[in-house]
């Protein structure tokens, strides 16, 4: 996938004032991914799961916010210095009876931000999940799916200098300690 952005964005002089507000482009190309998953029917009740991706984000180093109308940058390049990743992720479902399916799952997901290169635009680190729900079937044809997963996120630091000299922005200095919980739930009714 590519992607082919384009909007405007506002330069402002050192009082304040705004000096222009160009039409910009950004071009980025998502990088390749290889994936593989195993699905084993133990017995008739249990089901190991397995799944492994790749992803090569080394290929993201930078992004630069071009003007339209001089083909100059604008500002300064957006930098990722991203790096390949992997996700590793193992998982189980039990059927108790047939209506109930049970399911459970652990995965380690690497982050392509490292601390050297950390922004605040993309405070990402690496993950581990856990994660447990089910399947009730009502009938041949509705279903209700629920599900909870804790996201454990390693502690990223960050050092992030915002321009130097007279466009001194500042510096983002610290550690950012995250955590994500997600609950989701889905009907379906087949046709």
């Amino acid at each position: 996938m590519s992607y082919n952005l384009r909007g405007t964005t506002q330069i402002f002089a050192a009082s304040g004032a705004l000096v222009s507000n160009p039409t910009v482009y950004a071009n980025l190309r998502m990088p390749d991914t290889y994936s593989a998953a195993l699905k084993y029917a133990y017995n008739d009740r249990w089901d190991i799961l397995g799944d492994f991706t790749w992803t090569n984000w080394s290929t993201i180093k930078d992004v630069a916010v071009i003007n339209v109308q001089t083909f100059a940058q604008v500002g300064s390049t957006i930098n990722f210095q991203f790096r390949d990743t992997y996700r590793i992720g193992v998982g189980a479902n039990y059927k108790w009876d047939n209506a109930l399916t049970v399911k459970l799952g652990l995965a380690v997901d690497k982050s392509p931000v490292t601390d050297a290169v950390r922004t605040t635009l993309l405070p990402d680190s690496d993950r581990t999940w856990l994660s447990f729900g089910g399947k009730y079937r009502f009938t041949q044809v509705d279903t209700l799916d629920f599900g909870y997963a804790h996201i454990f996120v390693k502690n990223g630091s960050i050092n992030d200098l915002r321009g130097l000299g007279a466009g001194n922005l500042g510096n983002v200095s610290g550690t950012y300690k995250n955590k994500v919980d997600i609950v989701s739930i889905q009907y379906t009714h087949a046709f």
